[in-house]
């Protein structure tokens, strides 16, 4: 249970990185080749935070054994990681809604196609790190 809890810490963690990265993405703050990857790496870390789950060490027959069961718990992982960046997102965009909401005519209209073409922009970036 206490090594549980401590990779629940290290994913909240990986996450918080992630999230502020992803603010600097939607904020069109420059993103260094450096930062880029270091977003991808968080990524992997937290899928792969399965794999302190069953340990480095396992012996190799009981590796063939939990292989059914570590992609299970891989599964888990990342669809854990998709419910979170796909908060993110419909957050992200709500704001841009209500913000759009406060314009009329013409000027809601040029806002809210600046508003998509930056997002589209930007959506390429965050798959590139999350794909």
């Amino acid at each position: 249970m206490a090594q549980q809890n401590m990779i629940k810490s290290a994913s909240d963690e990986i996450w918080q990185e992630l999230e502020t990265g992803l603010g600097q993405i939607f904020r069109n703050e420059p993103i260094t080749p450096t930062r880029y990857m270091q977003l991808q790496t968080y990524v992997c870390d937290y899928c792969f935070k399965v794999s302190m789950l069953e340990g480095v060490n396992s012996p190799q027959e009981q590796q063939s054994k939990r292989s059914d069961h570590l992609k299970r718990i891989a599964d888990f992982v990342s669809s854990e990681l998709y419910i979170k960046l796909s908060a993110y997102l419909k957050n992200h965009v709500g704001s841009i809604l209500e913000e759009c909401r406060t314009r009329n005519g013409e000027e809601q209209l040029r806002y809210f196609n600046t508003q998509w073409d930056n997002f589209r922009r930007r959506s390429n970036v965050v798959d590139g790190i999350f794909g």
